[in-house]
């Protein structure tokens, strides 16, 4: 009983980083879309299921973000919120190039905590007022065939992590590599107009 209790908060706190700012984005109209960051991303799997990690990081990581721009009705961010949702991918699709490939692909599963959203978030701060929205990417995890992210909303113009979500979707079977994961973002979207009404 002991161990159901453990296991039970430590899902829990995995799905809720931080919560005192849900009723700042449930009240804002508009929130800035700042795209996927995958800094503190990892592929679960190995050298076969990620075979080209240079393409990853220096194509697919944009490919991803872009996809979520100029497939609008498929991606439907806004939708799914009920708000404005204008996109400022730019800031993602710079900082993702930085990241290293050595040490990206791992059997090891990786949880981000709150000082790994704060670090992300304040990557995206500027100064001006009003809400951000990032996905910050955990996991590209081949074995199970899941995409997980923690939904972070954040102050742009202090870089205050207002409120974030742990949300995964199941990665589909696509012919291209970049369809797969891609999937897997789509879920997820999808699941935020179901699930966002009840989020506390």
């Amino acid at each position: 009983m002991k161990k159901l209790i453990i296991i039970s908060l430590i899902a829990l706190l995995s799905t809720n980083l931080f919560s005192q700012g849900i009723s700042k984005v449930k009240e804002a109209t508009e929130i800035a879309w700042y795209g996927l960051d995958f800094t503190q991303a990892k592929l679960i799997g190995g050298s076969e299921d990620f075979a080209d990690v240079e393409a990853i990081v220096n194509r697919h990581f944009e490919s991803w973000n872009v996809i979520i721009i100029t497939e609008t009705k498929k991606y439907d961010i806004a939708k799914s919120l009920g708000k404005s949702v204008p996109s400022r991918i730019s800031h993602a699709v710079e900082i993702n190039k930085k990241v290293a490939t050595e040490g990206l692909v791992t059997y090891d599963q990786n949880k981000l905590l709150k000082a790994d959203l704060e670090k992300i978030v304040a990557q995206y701060q500027e100064g001006k007022d009003g809400l951000g929205m990032v996905f910050a990417v955990e996991n590209l995890d081949k074995i199970n065939s899941i995409v997980r992210v923690q939904i972070v909303f954040f102050d742009i113009r202090t870089g205050k992590v207002e409120y974030s979500n742990y949300m995964e979707g199941k990665s589909k079977k696509g012919i291209t590599f970049r369809n797969v994961w891609a999937g897997g973002i789509h879920k997820i979207i999808k699941s935020i107009k179901k699930e966002y009404p009840n989020w506390n």
